[in-house]
């Protein structure tokens, strides 16, 4: 993997596909970027995506100090410009959304959109404060971390949830878990919540917060009636996903979830033609036609044939052998 050197340590880092608009995934903390490896496979075939693991966590260094929130934002920043990427959209897990929004106010418009995922948009209920306090004692920590693995994966017996809580972000050292809970805590208390940072947005792009955890009805109601009030916002509340991390329960839903919002983040008409020579107007925008046709230049397998191209089409991802053959499913 690549690294950009920093001088707190090395940042690693995933670099693959290709295209105009970047898909700039931010794992939690806490939290390595291989909780994207499912969703970055089938992304990358149509978007250039960068992965950031951020400073200390899975394969990135850390000097050892201390670090907050502004502190990722540079790193983030510095890779973002190291990289020479142009249009920028991030996607963050959980608390990694504050930064997300940190980088939208920073790169303006450069940053056509931002989908967050799983992000606890109110105010946390007390038990959220009474686990960040227990993560700051040596004595508790484990414990607490332990209830939010189980709470997170929601009576989920898939091997591959199981593997990157109790494995992969298991790995995680007492020093991070316990920054972890101080720098969100801070945010919190600055802030409030997620959706009054979001109102004090300036010229804020389209933002969109996609959740599968909280089935309380309250709790997506009070995020509809932002979206009511502040049209860049949208909220989905996943009907077939139960747990903290769908993108890595359900990485497909989340692709196609995806797929869409891109469509309305940056859609310009454009006139194409179907299979008889007429032209047919669609709402999909030129650059997503470049896309598609760049992947099935370079794709190595036949294309399937398909009626002319409409808003409804809709990019699935089937496995065939060791590659992924983009399909068309006329809705």
């Amino acid at each position: 993997m690549p690294v950009l050197h920093t001088s707190h340590g090395d940042i690693d880092y995933q670099d693959i596909g290709t295209g105009d608009t970047t898909l700039f995934l931010m794992p939690g903390w806490c939290q390595p970027k291989t909780v994207f490896n499912d969703f970055s496979e089938l992304a990358a075939a149509f978007f250039r995506v960068v992965i950031i693991d951020w400073r200390g966590h899975g394969k990135s260094t850390t000097d050892g100090q201390d670090f907050d929130g502004a502190a990722l934002l540079t790193e983030a920043l510095a890779l973002i410009e190291h990289l020479g990427l142009n249009r920028v959209i991030p996607v963050s897990v959980a608390h990694a959304s504050w930064i997300a929004v940190d980088l939208a106010e920073r790169l303006k418009e450069r940053v056509p959109g931002m989908i967050f995922l799983d992000w606890i948009m109110n105010q946390p209920a007390k038990e959220f404060y009474t686990s960040i306090k227990e993560m700051q004692h040596e004595d508790s920590w484990q414990s607490a971390r332990n209830q939010l693995f189980e709470f997170w994966l929601a009576e989920s017996n898939s091997p591959v949830m199981i593997h990157h809580l109790k494995t992969e972000m298991a790995d995680s050292s007492y020093q991070l878990w316990r920054l972890a809970g101080q720098v969100i805590a801070d945010a919190y208390h600055k802030h409030g919540s997620p959706l009054q940072r979001l109102d004090k947005l300036d010229n804020p792009p389209k933002a969109t917060h996609i959740y599968s955890l909280d089935r309380n009805d309250e709790y997506l109601a009070l995020q509809q009636h932002f979206a009511m009030t502040h049209e860049f916002f949208e909220v989905e509340r996943l009907k077939n996903a139960r747990t903290h991390l769908a993108v890595l329960e359900r990485p497909r839903m989340y692709w196609r979830k995806l797929w869409n919002l891109y469509k309305s983040f940056i859609a310009q008409p454009a006139i194409v033609g179907d299979r008889s020579g007429r032209s047919t107007r669609t709402e999909r925008s030129l650059s997503e036609l470049f896309i598609w046709r760049s992947y099935f230049a370079r794709s190595s397998f036949r294309t399937i044939s398909a009626p002319a191209l409409n808003a409804s089409s809709l990019p699935l991802a089937t496995e065939r052998g060791n590659g992924i053959i983009p399909q068309l499913v006329q809705g």
